[in-house]
């Protein structure tokens, strides 16, 4: 008979043994932790490799596809209530890269300040690529009354840069242009055209000529430009 506490012998053994068996499973168990960590590590690191700050995609390569830039363009621009892009695609005629943006008001300074100096920002992004070889032409448009009273929509407003204009703008012009100097913007481009109702409200832009070498607008752009 055992003494009074003492465990039988295989009783023993087998305690040891599952205690080796707790052993191998703990360190799976732990290394399985190790490795699911270091897959959400690796996550996150391709993430914020893959996106800005902001969370945008990664930049395309200047050679991207028009498809591919518009894509990340507008992700890039769509926190913003000034210029916003609606649109990307390249004229058949031309081969000039097209930019129709949404939300551009020049009826009050701060806003007109507002919305070309993100233009800007989008211009110099989009006069990058390849794609805008030769040359970026933006604009927008709105709804407005004609003689008779009925609402009908309007080109607002055109400009176009060749590619090697859009290089040649300081990296802050953007900054300078949204302090109140959007007149700047028109009077650097190549070519641009303002509908008088859209300009008329403004105390800069109702002091310009409507329109600058406007046939490089019309050429590209099939919209009724008065």
């Amino acid at each position: 008979m055992n003494d009074k506490g003492k465990l039988p012998e295989w009783n023993k053994k087998q305690i040891e043994e599952q205690k080796k068996i707790n052993k191998k499973l703990t360190f799976r168990a732990g290394l399985a932790l190790i490795i699911t960590i270091a897959v959400i590590i690796v996550a996150i690191i391709v993430g914020f490799a893959s996106c800005d700050r902001n969370s945008t995609p990664q930049k395309p390569a200047n050679n991207a596809s028009v498809s591919a830039i518009e894509k990340y363009e507008k992700i890039k621009f769509s926190d913003n209530n000034a210029s916003s892009i609606n649109k990307i695609y390249k004229s058949k005629k031309t081969g000039k890269l097209i930019v129709k943006v949404d939300n551009v008001d020049a009826s009050y300074d701060t806003s007109a300040s507002n919305s070309f100096g993100q233009l800007t920002d989008e211009l110099q992004s989009v006069g990058s690529y390849d794609a805008a070889k030769k040359g970026v032409i933006f604009y927008g448009d709105g709804a407005y009354t004609d003689e008779t009273g009925k609402e009908v929509d309007e080109l607002s407003f055109a400009i176009f840069f060749t590619q090697a204009d859009v290089n040649s703008l300081n990296s802050n012009y953007s900054d300078y242009v949204g302090s109140g100097n959007y007149d700047s913007l028109f009077k650097s481009s190549d070519a641009y055209y303002l509908y008088e109702p859209f300009a008329q409200p403004n105390k800069l832009l109702n002091k310009m000529s409507l329109n600058k070498d406007k046939a490089t607008i019309t050429d590209s752009l099939k919209i009724n430009i008065k």
